[in-house]
């Protein structure tokens, strides 16, 4: 079954503490991502500089994500995200995961709450045709 998306946001934030080009390329191999890249420089609580970097899929791209994404993610993650899959669709019908951005640069895909990457997906139907096919995959 092919899933198909119109576009998808990948978004995270490096640290003054990290190293800037390897965390992302650590994500962007992980997740096999190439893209539009938008890069913001933001200033911490302390005036420690912050990193944000946006990759924006579309199409085929914003595909390959989710369905890899869904593959690798850990069986608990998909259970707690089908038990309130609705608190990560928003009426518009954008998906939102949050990863584990430490986690994900050794290569592992599992849900995170802190220190994330976080993606939107967007898919035309609105929200009953991404609930849909969400649930397809968990």
């Amino acid at each position: 079954m092919t899933v198909m998306l119109k576009r998808a946001e990948v978004e995270f934030y490096v640290h003054a503490t990290e190293d800037v080009e390897r965390v992302k390329k650590d994500i962007f191999e992980n997740l096999r991502i190439r893209g539009e890249i938008a890069v913001s420089t933001l200033r911490g609580h302390y005036g420690n500089p912050i990193i944000g970097i946006k990759i924006y899929l579309k199409g085929d791209g914003a595909n390959k994500l989710f369905l890899l994404v869904m593959n690798k993610l850990k069986d608990e993650d998909k259970a707690a995200l089908l038990w309130n899959l609705n608190s990560y669709i928003d009426d518009r019908g954008r998906f939102f995961l949050r990863l584990d951005k430490q986690g994900l640069m050794k290569g592992v895909i599992r849900m995170g709450r802190e220190d994330v990457v976080k993606l939107k997906f967007e898919m035309e139907g609105g929200r009953g045709k991404i609930l849909e096919y969400v649930k397809r995959w968990l």
